[in-house]
């Protein structure tokens, strides 16, 4: 059998954002989706021709899907607009580097991220840990993680789910990174340069030489980066064209990205890249996960 998930599917994530939209504004559930100049916009379109056909069939019973710019956000008496119209819900395709805090431009844009009027998907908060790897340390550190009120169960997950991570900091014994733990066991450790996205930041220990990688240690302390144990990646070789055309050997690594719309698992997405540190925007691709059975744990394939 095959399971078929929301995340599978636009509808999904579209029926999703409309329910939130009309729990906050029942009579006027209108959805923004915002970029910041003109950037991630290659899946906007495609959501807003999905929203359209919903609400010709009444599957959605109410309210508009609009694409605009976070410059174009105002918020009135804890509501948002945009060019104007009601906004009920914002949904955030932006990468928070590139924004300017002090931009007047994205002013109201920032109001509206705090506004009890509106719901903010991908938060600036939730964007950010997203993307920081200190809070994989904070995570991972017995330290720490025992002041953040964990369940047994979600302590048990955390363990089983985040690899070993620490602050460079942690390592620089009177400030040489030199004998540090990750500088004698190289080739077990990554190092990832904190809140950088794209796959930026990231040093794999057995792919450099000993000095790229103290050089790298180093600059990743200076970018409140942390050191991570290497994680296996499963991997193929496969066949694949060239810019020529001739068909050459390729070796792809997979990984699993879990979503999540509101509080309800919605399904799995692998990412795959001939790079071990794989990204879509940076070369990788996304493909499909199948659940190709299911009795007392699933396999995927």
């Amino acid at each position: 059998t095959l399971t078929e998930f929301p995340i599978d599917s636009p509808s999904g994530f579209v029926h999703f954002m409309a329910e939130k939209a009309a729990s906050i504004n029942k009579e006027q559930p209108n959805i923004a989706i915002l970029n910041y100049r003109g950037t991630y916009s290659n899946e906007l379109e495609s959501l807003k021709r999905c929203h359209a056909q919903l609400r010709a069939t009444r599957e959605i019973e109410a309210g508009e899907l609009l694409l605009g710019d976070i410059r174009e956000i105002t918020c009135v008496d804890g509501r948002a607009y945009l060019n104007g119209r009601p906004i009920a819900l914002i949904y955030n395709k932006v990468d928070q580097l590139q924004i300017d805090p002090q931009d007047p431009d994205v002013s109201g844009w920032f109001d509206a991220s705090v506004s009890s009027g509106t719901e903010f998907l991908n938060s600036l908060g939730s964007m950010y840990l997203a993307e920081t790897k200190r809070a994989l340390a904070l995570l991972s550190d017995p330290t720490w993680n025992t002041c953040l009120g964990l369940s047994k169960e979600e302590e048990a997950a955390i363990w089983e789910l985040v690899p070993f991570t620490r602050l460079i900091e942690d390592f620089a014994e009177g400030g040489d990174l030199g004998h540090s733990l990750p500088a004698r066991h190289q080739h077990s450790f990554v190092l990832k340069a904190d809140a950088m996205t794209r796959g930026c930041g990231v040093t794999i220990g057995d792919q450099v030489t000993r000095d790229a990688w103290i050089q790298a240690l180093n600059d990743t302390r200076s970018n409140q980066g942390v050191a991570q144990l290497k994680c296996h990646l499963p991997s193929r070789t496969a066949a694949q064209a060239d810019l020529k055309g001739d068909a050459v050997s390729v070796t792809e690594f997979y990984g699993v990205d879990v979503f999540f719309f509101g509080p309800q698992f919605s399904g799995l997405v692998s990412r795959s890249h001939s790079n071990q540190v794989f990204n879509v925007g940076n070369g990788g691709r996304e493909c499909p996960v199948l659940i190709v059975g299911e009795r007392n744990a699933r396999s995927m394939a």
